[in-house]
């Protein structure tokens, strides 16, 4: 956070990711990007999977600073059947999850 920038607080309604798909009916995702700076591994604990994406990708560079045990969401994801994937260009971490790959 830069300290010289204002700081502005507001509310904002937010959805969760299984209200969306149900709201707009939602039958099919070929891939679904979520950069949330290190949030990402809370929306997808959240979700059901009702509406499996075929693959999803996420930066994965800010959840050690979550607080984010990254081997535990790994694992979580592993169990719903989307191994891992990573790359690194930019400077930025990114995974990929590959909707039933093994």
């Amino acid at each position: 956070v830069n300290t010289d920038w204002p700081t502005v607080f507001f509310d904002v309604n937010v959805k969760t990711l299984n209200k969306i798909i149900e709201e707009y009916k939602v039958e099919q995702i070929d891939f679904l990007k979520i950069d949330i700076e290190g949030q990402e591994p809370k929306i997808l604990y959240a979700y059901d999977f009702c509406v499996r994406p075929n693959k999803i990708k996420m930066e994965i560079m800010h959840l050690k600073d979550q607080g984010i045990d990254f081997q535990e969401f790994k694992n979580f994801m592993l169990k719903t059947n989307y191994p891992a994937y990573y790359e690194s260009d930019y400077g930025f971490d990114d995974i990929w999850f590959f909707d039933n790959l093994i």
